[in-house]
């Protein structure tokens, strides 16, 4: 068998800024570790938009690794900002389309015996309208979020055109990276249910990544390092990922609270919102660490760590799944019970959903489970169900 894969996106391939980026990572280590197991004959593309060295997000780590890869092929294609935006809007999603497009439309399709082009996120989410059909050639949007709360925006009719052209072609199709992911699709964006796929978020459990900690770590470190506990949350400085709860329950909890958060400029209204706060509750607040910091952290801290994840939506949420990993008795896994995140934890199992609407009757929950045995409990669980769900 010859086999081809199209994996687009904007950020994961040779950038990691976002969410997208750790879950589109997995997807070229998966994918890459399938078609060895094969032992086919195969051909992986990988395509992104364009970044120079001084790009938002540009990691020369992640870059040299794919290129690295045998038989993976990175193409870096215009979206008509020169580099500048990784993201973007409307008008340059549909460079970025019309672009790859022309890219995948000049391969020759009939030399392989199956074709599979992945398509993540808005940016990417009317590229299968675009390509030429072809009987041997599967094509699959992944929406890691969506504009269904923007009524009358742009995207949200680039994306509502992406799930009516999936409706009615026979080889494309929809990927929920969780049933909550599904249900909205299905709700919001009247996707047919057949042409729902689902699949995993791409976590290759035997995969290490070797991770150089310098002494910046360290010297960081010394500032939390001899806490007795703490509660600690990490994200990019945006409302709905709410880290300012983590700074409020530092009072109910009466624990300190450390909060990392990941800007998009240096002038970003929020930040100056998290300063505040954190001066007000006199927590620690790290804004734009070194990459990997808060794993240093996890790794590192040895007394018992509340680990929040306090969002207000999220579709999958990845960090409970990454702390897992880890396999630490000490961290005891809290989330806000909320979307995707409410689907990857058996509430007192092998984590705690709480309702951060009410921060008191949160902090009230998370005491009553905050002790060695129970979160020794709820970890050896939780490394089932990490096996259990993941590849």
């Amino acid at each position: 068998m010859k086999l081809l894969i199209n994996l687009c996106a904007h950020d994961g391939i040779i950038s990691y800024y976002a969410g997208v980026g750790t879950i589109v990572k997995g997807y070229v280590k998966l994918f890459y570790k399938y078609c060895n197991s094969l032992n086919c004959e195969y051909k992986i593309n990988l395509f992104t938009p364009e970044y120079n060295t001084n790009s938002f997000g540009y990691s020369k780590t992640i870059h040299i690794e794919h290129l690295n890869l045998k038989n993976v092929e990175i193409f870096l294609i215009s979206n008509g900002t020169n580099g500048q935006t990784g993201f973007g809007n409307v008008p340059e999603w549909q460079n970025l389309v019309n672009n790859t497009a022309k890219v995948i439309n000049k391969i020759d399709i009939s030399c392989f015996d199956k074709v599979i082009t992945v398509c993540n996120d808005g940016p990417f989410a009317k590229l299968p309208e675009i390509i030429k059909p072809a009987v041997n050639h599967k094509k699959i949007w992944i929406p890691h979020s969506s504009h269904a709360a923007s009524p009358g925006s742009l995207k949200l009719k680039w994306e509502q055109e992406a799930i009516d052209f999936i409706n009615n072609d026979n080889l494309s199709f929809l990927g929920a990276n969780s049933e909550f992911m599904g249900r909205h699709m299905l709700d919001e964006f009247s996707i047919k249910k057949h042409k729902i796929l689902p699949i995993t978020c791409g976590e290759v459990l035997d995969s290490k990544e070797p991770v150089i900690y310098g002494k910046p770590f360290a010297e960081l470190f010394k500032q939390i390092e001899n806490y007795d506990a703490m509660v600690f949350a990490f994200g990019r400085a945006e409302e709905y990922k709410n880290l300012e709860a983590a700074l409020l329950l530092k009072k109910e909890l009466n624990l300190p609270s450390v909060v990392i958060a990941r800007s998009y400029s240096t002038d970003q209204p929020i930040l100056n919102t998290y300063r505040q706060l954190a001066a007000k509750t006199e927590a620690t607040l790290f804004i734009d660490p070194p990459d990997n910091f808060s794993k240093y952290i996890l790794q590192n801290f040895k007394k018992k760590v509340i680990m929040l994840i306090p969002s207000k939506r999220e579709p999958f949420g990845l960090i409970i799944n990454e702390i897992r990993r880890l396999n630490r008795n000490n961290i005891l896994i809290v989330a806000n019970d909320i979307g995707g995140l409410s689907e990857q934890i058996d509430d007192t199992k092998d984590g705690v959903l709480v309702n951060l609407d009410n921060l008191q009757e949160s902090a009230l929950k998370i005491l009553k489970y905050f002790n060695d045995k129970d979160m020794h409990r709820m970890n050896l669980q939780a490394q089932i169900t990490l096996k259990k769900d993941m590849i």
